[in-house]
């Protein structure tokens, strides 16, 4: 028996997809909303604006996320996630280092984001794969 023909496929199972996009264009929007908190977590060492980080970062999760919706993106949409995903590892790695003397529970926060960029990675491959 023959499985179902590939457009079908394509939007078997989206709920990864919508899980991943409701993640980034969440956070795409607080970009812009509350831009602040981002703009501390950017390396001071990059050039240009922090400002200029925050907005680009949420632009890029904003068209990620907007991407992976539609099964005619959502190739395009995942590996633009991984981008993403990897592109603000940097950051997360810059607030383990900003929050060394804060309390033992935001430190310990700041280090488990690290981690978690791992299965976001693996999630927005296995979209590609699967797309």
């Amino acid at each position: 028996m023959a499985g179902p023909p590939p457009e079908l496929q394509q939007t078997a199972n989206p709920t990864r997809a919508y899980r991943i996009a409701a993640l980034l264009l969440g956070s795409g929007v607080a970009h812009f909303l509350m831009p602040k908190p981002y703009d501390t977590i950017v390396p001071v060492e990059l050039p240009g604006s922090q400002r200029f980080y925050t907005y680009a970062s949420g632009v890029a999760e904003l068209v990620s996320g907007a991407l992976l919706l539609s099964p005619r993106t959502r190739k395009l949409g995942a590996l633009s996630a991984v981008a993403v995903f990897v592109g603000v590892f940097p950051a997360n790695v810059n607030l383990v280092r900003l929050w060394r003397n804060k309390p033992l529970f935001m430190r310990l926060g700041a280090i488990a984001r690290l981690p978690l960029q791992i299965p976001m990675i693996t999630s927005a491959l296995k979209i590609y794969r699967n797309a």
